[in-house]
């Protein structure tokens, strides 16, 4: 399967979801919003765990990619939520697992494990799992490019 096959694959109820919909209205990291964030934290995920499985390390594709779609659905409305950019980093973990729960009421627990330590290092709850460890680490590539992308290379021609 491609990316966006596997996308759709595990992550179609998300991806459908109310939730995910007002994501794309939700500003995140001054360029994008929650969605295309979201998104590229999966497509991170997809790469890592591709990788990853050429050493024959197992991960649970699944996992990640839910994690990654739903790790920051709780930052939709943080204006009115939270009271500082801290306590958006604080919670926002937390009432990401909330709406994942909505929508997927029986979500495996490593998935919100995962969702509750993406934030690490910046906050202090340690990753527990491969899963939650890629998940962070996605999260971080992610956000570089979020914030990095208009910087572009020059094109040079070689004469």
């Amino acid at each position: 399967m491609n990316r966006s096959e596997l996308l759709i694959t595990y992550g179609h109820r998300i991806l459908e979801s109310d939730q995910f919909a007002n994501a794309k209205d939700q500003k995140h990291h001054f360029r994008t919003d929650v969605a295309s964030h979201s998104i590229n934290v999966a497509l991170f995920c997809i790469a890592f765990y591709q990788l990853l499985s050429l050493f024959h390390i197992k991960l649970n594709l699944a996992t990640l990619i839910i994690a990654a779609l739903a790790h920051d659905l709780g930052i939709i409305g943080r204006r009115e939520k939270f009271s500082s950019n801290y306590q958006c980093l604080k919670g926002h973990p937390k009432d990401s697992v909330v709406a994942l729960r909505e929508i997927i009421p029986n979500v495996d627990t490593r998935v919100c494990d995962a969702i509750a330590s993406h934030m690490f290092p910046l906050y202090p709850i340690l990753p527990t799992s491969r899963e939650a460890w890629i998940l962070t680490l996605a999260d971080k590539c992610a956000t570089c490019t979020d914030l990095f992308r208009h910087y572009a290379v020059p094109q040079v021609s070689i004469a």
